[in-house]
């Protein structure tokens, strides 16, 4: 059975920490993929760059580092929910193995996105803490929280994260762009687009 990473999100822009969080993820849990997936019509999220922008640069980047991508997400018009998502990848890859990957503030959040039971059956959930948060009560109370009222097990893993998307439009925004925490091929991408 192939074991198979999820990475969704915007990507307003993919960064480092982005392909970090799979490298770790992919290393950890012997992962044979990792498909990153674009959101299309975010329902949570306002002011995101266009969704085909966002696939482009995401695109990149998967190409630079060997992930895999979808368009599932952003070529719909629809608001992209995860619970679906992973039920059309169950239907695509029946014989795949899902682990969700998302990030500790993802996890905080994750019981006000659409019917979250579905995807925690769906899908080994396991979420990214920063290194210099390790031992953190919150994120440990949450873990314990959800994994009982879900009936769940959420695996940890901890990596060194100090940026943010919200950080990297800033900089390009300020004309002094964070070169480092963004891919090579997104970068360029980024300038000649005028993306931020």
């Amino acid at each position: 059975m192939k074991r198979t990473g999820i990475m969704g999100g915007t990507f307003d822009p993919i960064h480092m920490g982005h392909i970090e969080m799979a490298r770790k993820a992919q290393s950890e849990f012997t992962l044979d993929s990792i498909i990153f997936v674009p959101s299309g019509n975010s329902y949570m999220k306002q002011n995101v760059t266009d969704a085909r922008k966002r696939y482009e640069m995401v695109e990149l980047a998967v190409l630079q580092y060997g992930f895999e991508i979808s368009d599932i997400e952003s070529r719909s018009n629809k608001p992209s929910f995860t619970f679906e998502t992973l039920q059309n990848f169950h239907l695509i890859y029946p014989k795949d193995e899902f682990y969700f990957i998302l990030g500790e503030d993802s996890l905080n959040s994750i019981e006000k996105w659409r019917k979250p039971e579905l995807i925690f059956n769906q899908a080994n959930i396991i979420v990214a803490g920063r290194k210099e948060q390790c031992g953190s009560e919150s994120l440990r109370e949450c873990i314990q929280r959800i994994s009982a009222k879900y009936d769940v097990v959420i695996e940890e893993m901890f990596f060194e994260n100090r940026i943010s998307s919200t950080q990297i439009r800033k900089s390009f925004e300020s004309n002094d762009p964070l070169y480092d925490a963004i891919p090579s091929s997104v970068c360029r991408y980024i300038k000649e687009n005028q993306i931020y």
